[in-house]
C-alpha cells in the first residue's frame, strides 16, 4: 500500500502547528560553556506517538508505533538549507526533499534492524524490560544509515537525581571512535538527559538535562 499521501497530509498538519498539543519537555543543552534549550513535544495518535523536537535551527517531526518502530521522519534545518522526509517501504528507506539546497531522491537498503530514530524519548520504556537493543538510525540531515547498539549500564546521578544510564555506540569498528549516554528516570521512565563528545577531540562534552 502506498502510504505517501497519508504521510504528506500528516506532515502538512504537523508543520502548520509546530510543537504538538500534548506533553512538552525542555532540556538545557550545554556545550563549550554555551547553553541553549532543546524542546520535546509529543502526543498520542492512532498509529502510536507523534514527536516534535527543536534544537536551534533543526526541527524534526516523526511518528513511531507502539513497538517503538519509526514509521516516518521529517527533518529540517534552515541554516543548512535542508528539508528531508524519510519513510520505510519494505526493506528500503525512501528519502526525498532538499539537502544542502540540492534536490534529493534516494533509496537506502535497511540493515534489518528496528528503525528507532529517537531512542532517547523511549529508552526508559524499552530498557525497563530489556538490557540491550540493536537498532538503526539516520544521522540527522544526511542519507547515512548506521546500525547501533544500546546497552543498559546501571545507574548514576544525573541532573541532581538518580537516573538509569544507556550506553550507545555504532555497531562494529566505529564503536571505538564514538559513544554517547542517554539517561532516564527509573520511576517515571522519562528521558532525563544526554552526554557525548560531539565531534573530534578536543571538543568539549555536550550535555542535556531535563528542566523540571
Amino acid at each position: 500500500m502506498n502510504t505517501k499521501p497519508a504521510i504528506c497530509l500528516l506532515l502538512l498538519l504537523f508543520l502548520a502547528q509546530g510543537p504538538l498539543s500534548g506533553q512538552t519537555r525542555n532540556y538545557k543543552r550545554v556545550c563549550g560553556g554555551r547553553a541553549s534549550t532543546v524542546v520535546y513535544s509529543e502526543s498520542e495518535v492512532p498509529e502510536g506517538t507523534q514527536l516534535y523536537i527543536c534544537i536551534g535551527s533543526q526541527k524534526t517531526w516523526q511518528v513511531y508505533d507502539r513497538n517503538f518502530n519509526t514509521l516516518w521522519w521529517h527533518f529540517t534545518d534552515s541554516s543548512k538549507k535542508s528539508d528531508l522526509t524519510y519513510r520505510r517501504e519494505g526493506d528500503e528507506y525512501v528519502i526525498e526533499g532538499v539537502l544542502g539546497g540540492k534536490p534529493v531522491s534516494q533509496r537506502i537498503k535497511s540493515k534489518g534492524r528496528l528503525w528507532c530514530q529517537n531512542l532517547p524519548n523511549v529508552c526508559g520504556l524499552i530498557f525497563s524490560r530489556r538490557r540491550k537493543l540493536d537498532y538503526e538510525v539516520f544521522r540527522p540531515g544526511t542519507t547515512n544509515l548506521y546500525p547501533m547498539t544500546a546497552t543498559l549500564k546501571g545507574s548514576r546521578n544525573w541532573g541532581g537525581s538518580k537516573a538509569c544510564r544507556v550506553y550507545v555506540t555504532p555497531a562494529g569498528s566505529l564503536a571505538k571512535f564514538w559513544h554517547c549516554n542517554y539517561y532516564y528516570d527509573p520511576e517515571t521512565l522519562v528521558f532525563s538527559g544526554y552526554s557525548a563528545i560531539e565531534g573530534k577531540p578536543p571538543l568539549p562534552l555536550t550535555t542535556w538535562v531535563l528542566q523540571k
